[in-house]
Protein backbone atom coordinates (compact mmCIF):
# COMPACT_ATOMS: atom_id res chain seq x y z
CA UNK A 1 0.00 0.00 0.00
CA UNK A 2 1.18 3.47 -0.85
CA UNK A 3 1.45 6.29 1.68
CA UNK A 4 1.14 9.60 -0.42
CA UNK A 5 3.50 11.29 2.10
CA UNK A 6 6.29 8.64 1.03
CA UNK A 7 5.13 9.49 -3.15
CA UNK A 8 5.57 13.21 -2.31
CA UNK A 9 8.81 12.65 -0.88
CA UNK A 10 10.12 10.90 -3.57
CA UNK A 11 8.88 12.80 -6.52
CA UNK A 12 10.97 16.06 -4.36
CA UNK A 13 14.01 13.95 -4.04
CA UNK A 14 14.29 13.18 -7.45
CA UNK A 15 13.15 16.50 -8.70
CA UNK A 16 16.36 17.82 -6.75
CA UNK A 17 18.75 15.06 -7.50
CA UNK A 18 19.33 16.25 -11.92
CA UNK A 19 20.14 19.73 -10.17
CA UNK A 20 22.17 18.56 -7.55
CA UNK A 21 24.32 16.31 -10.08
CA UNK A 22 24.65 19.77 -12.64
CA UNK A 23 25.86 22.11 -9.22
CA UNK A 24 28.83 19.90 -8.52
CA UNK A 25 30.99 21.04 -9.95
CA UNK A 26 30.92 23.91 -9.12
CA UNK A 27 30.65 24.15 -5.38
CA UNK A 28 33.95 23.38 -3.00
CA UNK A 29 35.43 19.61 -3.03
CA UNK A 30 34.93 19.27 1.02
CA UNK A 31 31.30 18.97 -0.09
CA UNK A 32 31.32 15.65 -1.74
CA UNK A 33 30.29 13.27 1.19
CA UNK A 34 27.41 15.59 1.61
CA UNK A 35 26.35 14.69 -1.98
CA UNK A 36 26.90 11.10 -1.47
CA UNK A 37 24.54 10.90 1.59
CA UNK A 38 22.03 12.53 -0.16
CA UNK A 39 22.31 10.27 -2.56
CA UNK A 40 21.98 7.57 -0.03
CA UNK A 41 18.34 9.37 1.52
CA UNK A 42 17.33 9.10 -2.02
CA UNK A 43 18.07 5.32 -2.24
CA UNK A 44 15.92 5.30 0.88
CA UNK A 45 13.04 7.19 -0.52
CA UNK A 46 13.21 4.41 -3.20
CA UNK A 47 13.31 1.73 -0.74
CA UNK A 48 10.29 2.74 1.24
CA UNK A 49 8.02 3.47 -1.71
CA UNK A 50 8.84 -0.41 -3.11
CA UNK A 51 7.74 -1.85 0.65
CA UNK A 52 4.44 -0.80 -0.70
CA UNK A 53 4.76 -3.39 -3.88
CA UNK A 54 6.13 -5.85 -1.96
CA UNK A 55 9.41 -8.02 -0.77
CA UNK A 56 8.54 -5.34 2.41
CA UNK A 57 11.75 -7.47 4.42
CA UNK A 58 14.10 -6.54 1.38
CA UNK A 59 13.50 -3.50 0.64
CA UNK A 60 13.01 -2.10 4.43
CA UNK A 61 16.46 -3.60 5.31
CA UNK A 62 17.42 -1.60 2.37
CA UNK A 63 16.03 1.10 3.48
CA UNK A 64 17.77 1.22 6.87
CA UNK A 65 20.98 0.13 5.90
CA UNK A 66 21.02 2.66 3.36
CA UNK A 67 19.96 5.33 5.56
CA UNK A 68 23.08 3.82 8.06
CA UNK A 69 25.11 4.55 4.87
CA UNK A 70 23.43 8.09 4.52
CA UNK A 71 24.54 8.79 8.27
CA UNK A 72 28.04 8.11 8.02
CA UNK A 73 28.36 10.19 4.81
CA UNK A 74 27.19 13.21 6.60
CA UNK A 75 29.49 12.47 9.56
CA UNK A 76 32.55 12.21 6.81
CA UNK A 77 31.29 15.32 5.60
CA UNK A 78 31.43 16.88 8.72
CA UNK A 79 34.76 15.79 9.97
CA UNK A 80 35.77 16.88 6.23
CA UNK A 81 34.38 20.31 6.91
CA UNK A 82 35.77 20.72 10.18
CA UNK A 83 39.74 19.65 8.98
CA UNK A 84 39.17 22.05 6.28
CA UNK A 85 40.83 25.04 7.57
CA UNK A 86 43.63 27.48 5.98
CA UNK A 87 42.89 26.67 1.88
CA UNK A 88 41.45 29.64 0.48
CA UNK A 89 38.14 30.23 -1.15
CA UNK A 90 37.07 26.70 0.60
CA UNK A 91 36.01 27.69 4.13
CA UNK A 92 33.81 29.93 5.84
CA UNK A 93 36.87 31.46 7.77
CA UNK A 94 38.25 33.25 4.66
CA UNK A 95 34.95 35.19 4.19
CA UNK A 96 35.86 39.08 4.90
CA UNK A 97 33.53 40.39 7.21
CA UNK A 98 32.80 44.33 7.55
CA UNK A 99 34.65 45.90 10.24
Amino acid sequence: MFQTGEIMNLIAALAVTPLLYIMREALPSWIRSFFIGFFFVVCTDICTVLEGVGWFDLFNTAEHLFYAFAALSFAAGCISLSRQRGIPGETAHDIQRPV
